[in-house]
């Protein structure tokens, strides 16, 4: 006849809450912490919880410490909207510091005022960057989904016609585009082709002055939003849209 024990019981070393069932904690760097606490934490940031301990989760759950990316703050830090690591130069923001890919994908909506210089990224919060985050990359995994085999892909945002010419803000998902190229727009209505005649950046400034500092463009590359600006004005983009090259 065996003898039958019960599991000692458990409790979250950051909230107390009572632990029940193999899959209900997750590991930190010396422990595990329960759903509920990896749900708070998540809400503040992306990082890899497991690379902080019990104690820096408490402190940055309860508002003590401020995430400024996989660790609580020097060299080699991760993003905490992305989770990827800090590469080339940090932005800081209202309550923590993104990298400068995530920058590069919130200057598709927030601006840098052209007469004062003041930045509106400066009062954007860290839950509204990890928000805008997951919708551009489920965006940009819709785009490749349609057309992934292309070398360059881009998901359509708005368009503009002015002059003769169609201005249309795109996030890239992957490649570059550039003056120069033939592409092609993914459209309900079918496909069209055109040629871009710039491709204009959004690096913080709206179009009009973007296009006004760099008439003649450059490169829109991976994760960057900008500006297509191609020929004629008949083109029936929506935001469902598309546009790619081979």
């Amino acid at each position: 006849m065996g003898i039958f024990t019960k599991d000692a019981t458990k409790f979250c070393p950051v909230c107390g809450r009572q632990i029940t069932g193999g899959l209900s904690t997750q590991r930190v760097a010396d422990g595990e912490v329960c759903v509920m606490c990896w749900q708070a934490f998540r809400e503040i940031s992306q990082a890899d919880m497991s690379a902080y301990t019990v104690s820096q989760v408490a402190d940055i759950i309860e508002g003590k410490e401020m995430v400024q990316g996989g660790e609580i703050a020097g060299d080699g830090a991760f993003c905490p909207a992305c989770g990827e690591p800090m590469q080339g130069n940090a932005k800081a923001i209202a309550d923590s510091v993104i990298c400068s890919r995530c920058e590069r994908l919130e200057r598709a909506m927030y601006f840098i005022d052209p007469e004062t210089g003041e930045d509106e990224l400066d009062d954007v919060r860290l839950k509204d960057v990890i928000e805008d985050y997951g919708m551009t990359r489920k965006r940009f995994a819709g785009a490749l989904a349609k057309c992934g085999g292309a070398g360059a892909v881009a998901y359509v945002d708005e368009a503009t016609e002015e002059n003769g010419m169609t201005s249309i803000l795109i996030g890239v998902a992957k490649g570059a585009f550039q003056s120069g190229d033939t592409v092609t727009f993914l459209t309900a209505q079918g496909q069209f082709g055109a040629q871009v005649v710039a491709a204009v950046p959004a690096t913080g400034n709206d179009f009009e002055t973007a296009y006004a500092l760099n008439p003649a463009g450059s490169v829109i590359g991976t994760y960057d939003h900008g500006w297509l600006v191609v020929n004629g004005t008949d083109l029936p983009l929506v935001l469902e849209d598309v546009v790619y090259k081979n």
